[in-house]
């Protein structure tokens, strides 16, 4: 099947699609083409995989009809040579990345069958997205180094690729250091590997020209240190936050309770004041009865005399 997408047939400026027979069409689909990779040995195959030829289709130079080919374009996936381009094996296992340049993307698809051919299991393949949000991730650019990784974040190796690797916790370490190339960019320097090295568990090996006294400023990088959260820190946060709303709730509930204790005060004082304007009007009632009385006994008087 490999082999079967690896192998290509172009028409010839000479013909047209529309021209051809039926029976010429039928040695142009993917039947006749399974039919005779069949016929080819292992390495054969590995061959037409490797070299991606394109079969160029011509009208015969002789009188007679149909169709022939005597040119075979050839595009060798010589890149394949830096097999660690096509993948990153990270500590939870191996991940298909996602090449930068579109003409190196078959050799990530090759990756992946040799793979399965050793039985290897493949634990992430990074989605193909087009445009802006396209997710580029080259082995060259990552360095695993026990708890920790490096990944590097330039040329090769995009933002939205690390992002998503972050997002699925497909590293699996407990640090993941991206050294991010904003201002070199030089093909030179493509890859983190290619100015930065682990030798030993405590010596590492770095270009002098991106560090140290001899470095150049345009060829410095940025680090960026990226710590994973542990489930327990999230359970001991998420108690921290629940103790702190039992909290708000019990102080909302005195708060609750003292203003419930105030406004009954508050009834009470109405009451009482209440009470007392009542007592106050009955009196100023019983004064003016007694007013009232007064006036008509002094009226009654007056009548009298």
């Amino acid at each position: 099947q490999l082999a079967q997408k690896s192998i290509q047939y172009k028409l010839d400026n000479e013909i047209k699609a529309n021209e051809l027979r039926e029976e010429d069409n039928l040695l142009l689909q993917s039947n006749y083409k399974e039919e005779a990779l069949n016929k080819l040995t292992e390495e054969q195959l590995v061959d037409v995989i490797l070299s991606q030829p394109s079969v160029i289709v011509q009208k015969r130079k002789s009188d007679e009809e149909g169709i022939e080919s005597s040119i075979v374009e050839m595009k060798p996936l010589t890149n394949l040579t830096f097999c660690r381009d096509q993948q990153i094996t990270t500590r939870k296992g191996v991940v298909i990345g996602s090449m930068r340049r579109i003409q190196r993307e078959i050799e990530s698809q090759v990756m992946e069958f040799v793979f399965k051919k050793l039985n290897i299991p493949i634990i992430h393949r990074l989605p193909k997205v087009d445009g802006e949000d396209r997710l580029c991730l080259e082995g060259g650019d990552f360095l695993p180094a026990g708890d920790h990784c490096f990944i590097g974040c330039g040329l090769r190796t995009n933002k939205k690729a690390i992002e998503y690797m972050l997002k699925h916790d497909l590293f699996g370490t407990e640090t993941v250091v991206v050294v991010e190339d904003r201002t070199d960019c030089h093909m030179d320097r493509m890859h983190l590997d290619t100015v930065f090295s682990i030798a030993d568990e405590k010596i590492c090996i770095l270009s002098d020209d991106i560090s140290g006294p001899k470095a150049i400023p345009k060829r410095k990088r940025i680090v960026t240190e990226y710590k994973r959260i542990r489930e327990k820190e999230k359970d001991q946060k998420k108690l921290i936050i629940k103790d702190k709303e039992k909290d708000n709730q019990k102080e909302q509930q005195k708060d609750g309770e003292q203003s419930r204790e105030n406004e009954d005060d508050k009834n009470d004082d109405k009451k009482e004041d209440e009470k007392e304007k009542h007592k106050y009007q009955g009196k100023e009632k019983e004064k003016q009865y007694h007013l009232l009385k007064i006036r008509q006994v002094q009226q009654t008087k007056t009548e009298l005399t």
